[in-house]
């Protein structure tokens, strides 16, 4: 919050907005109706429009952080936090109309924040609210900066026709980042092993399998199914399979969608004079910079080397126990051999389901 004792413009330490008592998301609820969704959504995106009205209609010159930013801050956390186990349907919902409304509420969220982030008259608040030069502390400064920052960055500075063409690949952004999601999330595939396949595995994550009408058992692609499946399993070459299987989840479908959101996401960045699309997504970030980022990965690449090459050998050394002629140690043998390693050598177990 804004301080009023330091002269004017100095940047005060300390904290801003108390964190305790802060609300929290609403617990997820997997009984709403669809209809009930739907309403709820519109009142979050009603009330949150309704105080980014409320603050577009302050005379510029009543404009301070308090009632624009901050103001603005607020309003769009108890918008997200409405919304944010709406969505969450999407993802998990075992009723696929729930997950459908759930996406649907995503695409007009969306589509709501670029509509929201292109409006002129809240920027305009936000700058004089800036010009008044308020003595803030260090998080709120930040949070002023970053807010002048984005509207600039949502393309309010560009002429006419480049603003049109900026929130067009916005729109498209969106849509086929959660196209991207989609297949992978709704990606129909399983690993079906025999009896025999269960080899290593725990109790309890075998006694969650389902099983086919064959007798098999179907090992699932989703996150939880592979994590487990790969530090335990006996048989490599279903450890190869699950793999394979697991990181081509959405494929053939997402690599054209992946190369439309490269070219385009680039466009983006370009038409605001950035470099890059890796320049513009790190301005906000502790990297700042594409060649800081590619520095600190060098520097701990030669870091870790050394003991990464020792941590390979003692893994081959475990493997050669099944292959006495192995050379190395195989992406799908990875987490296998380490957790026998972690289990013999430092005695830490992975905790078993």
């Amino acid at each position: 919050m804004a301080a009023t004792a330091p002269a004017s413009g100095q940047v005060v330490s300390g904290p801003a907005v108390p964190v305790s008592g802060a609300p929290s998301l609403p617990a997820l609820r997997f009984d709403l109706a669809r209809q009930e969704m739907r309403d709820q959504y519109r009142a979050a995106a009603a009330a949150l429009k309704g105080a980014l009205d409320a603050i577009s209609s302050l005379p510029k010159a009543q404009a301070n952080f308090a009632n624009t930013v901050l103001a603005q801050e607020r309003a769009y956390g108890d918008f997200h936090r409405a919304v944010t186990p709406l969505v969450f349907h999407s993802q998990v919902n075992p009723d696929k109309g729930r997950r459908l409304t759930g996406r649907a509420i995503d695409k007009v969220a969306d589509r709501l924040s670029v509509d929201l982030g292109q409006r002129q008259d809240l920027s305009e608040r936000a700058t004089a609210a800036a010009e008044k030069n308020e003595a803030l502390v260090v998080a709120d400064r930040r949070l002023l900066e970053k807010t002048l920052r984005e509207y600039r960055d949502n393309g309010l500075e560009l002429e006419p026709a480049q603003r049109e063409r900026f929130k067009a690949i916005q729109f498209k952004l969106n849509d086929l980042a959660s196209r991207f999601r989609r297949n992978i999330n709704e990606h129909k595939d399983w690993l079906e092993v025999d009896e025999a396949g269960l080899e290593g595995l725990p109790e309890g994550y075998q006694a969650g399998l389902e099983k086919t009408e064959s007798g098999r058992y179907r090992i699932g692609l989703d996150y939880q199914s592979y994590v487990h499946f790969m530090p335990y399993a006996k048989n490599r070459e279903l450890r190869r399979q699950l793999e394979s299987k697991f990181y081509q989840r959405g494929s053939p479908a997402n690599l054209p969608i992946l190369r439309d959101f490269i070219k385009l996401a680039d466009e983006m960045a370009r038409l605001l004079g950035y470099q890059g699309y890796p320049e513009l997504i790190l301005r906000d970030r502790m990297a700042k910079t594409p060649q800081r980022v590619s520095d600190f990965l060098a520097r701990i690449a030669q870091l870790v080397k050394g003991r990464a090459e020792v941590e390979r050998a003692r893994l081959l050394e475990i493997k050669r126990r099944d292959e006495p002629a192995a050379t190395n140690v195989l992406t799908h043998e990875l987490a296998y051999y380490s957790r026998i390693l972690r289990e013999e050598k430092y005695a830490l177990g992975l905790v078993k389901h």
